[in-house]
């Protein structure tokens, strides 16, 4: 599986077909987590960073924006870590951000 994200046309294709029904919001998370495949941010580390505020809340946003993300792209490549956060499951070489 190959995931190219785009982020000056603000479009993400998975392996050659463009998904073109992200918000903006899941846009973001998507690129984030992709920044460092296979590291694992905590919903707290993915909310700040996508709404740019701290939060020690049991805010459940995060989680269904990743629920909705995963019902458009596979939901193979986001794991859950129980207990700690999100990762993307695709190797480094498989993913292509376009700055």
């Amino acid at each position: 599986m190959k995931l190219t994200i785009d982020t000056i046309r603000h479009q993400v294709k998975l392996n050659d077909a463009l998904l073109s029904d992200l918000t903006k919001r899941e846009f973001q998370i998507l690129n984030f987590l992709c920044e460092e495949p296979g590291r694992v941010y905590s919903r707290n580390q993915i909310y700040s960073r996508i709404w740019e505020r701290q939060t020690n809340t049991n805010d459940r946003t995060v989680d269904v924006h990743i629920v909705q993300l995963r019902k458009k792209i596979s939901k193979q490549l986001i794991k859950s870590i129980k207990g700690v956060g999100y990762k993307i499951t695709l190797d480094p070489k498989d993913i292509q951000i376009i700055k």
